[in-house]
């Protein structure tokens, strides 16, 4: 389920807090007082956990991602795939923030990477607070999610480590669509996966539940 929460909250919450800077989150915020704070709940397998622990917690290589949403002239969304993905299925590119790395600074070497492109405007969207579950057990993972105006419409990796095999521009009408395939994954390997990937997708759409609605 994913809620929004209040940005104090999240602060100071004993799950969250050791992966956010302060100060950088209150930075950010002012940038966009219009930007709100989620928290997704996700029970997920063993496998997925596993992973996740290993960047987050035991190899301490990323504090968290940044999910970008590219928009053209045309007010399309940027999406993008990849050679090993399940047929049919693109989202919008994403990156790793390494542990001693500003988000901002993320957001700009993530997005030179991915697409080669450099951002002529950018606007905080949300900060997405992940709290992946599994058994006894409980990680937190932190994902921001900038609305960008790139420099270009042509977009190409700049870092072929990425293994992106292709991009495309779609509507906002047709993100729903996208959003249902990644929803329809239910494999041992991609179910997971498909659910913690299409959130940012929802929170851009508006589709989440607020703790005054529940």
């Amino acid at each position: 389920m994913t809620r929004q929460i209040l940005i104090s909250d999240a602060i100071e919450s004993e799950l969250h807090k050791k992966f956010l800077w302060r100060d950088e989150i209150i930075e950010l915020f002012k940038t966009n007082p219009r930007a709100n704070c989620y928290a997704a709940t996700l029970d997920i397998d063993d496998i997925y956990f596993g992973r996740w622990r290993q960047l987050l917690v035991d190899k301490k290589e990323r504090r968290g991602e940044v999910a970008l949403i590219v928009k053209d002239s045309k007010e399309r969304i940027l999406l993008h795939t990849k050679p090993f993905y399940p047929e049919g299925v693109v989202r919008i590119p994403t990156g790793g923030i390494h542990a001693d790395e500003a988000v901002l600074d993320g957001m700009k070497r993530e997005l030179y990477e991915e697409t080669g492109f450099q951002p002529l405007a950018y606007n905080f969207h949300a900060l997405l607070l992940y709290e992946f579950k599994n058994k006894n057990r409980e990680l937190s993972f932190p994902s921001y999610i900038f609305s960008i105006k790139p420099d270009s419409e042509s977009p190409e990796p700049a870092d072929e480590s990425e293994q992106i095999s292709g991009f495309f521009w779609t509507t906002v009408a047709e993100l729903s669509n996208v959003n249902d395939r990644l929803h329809a994954l239910n494999t041992s390997r991609w179910g997971a996966w498909g659910k913690v990937r299409v959130i940012p997708h929802e929170i851009f759409l508006g589709k989440v539940i607020r703790d005054t609605d529940a």
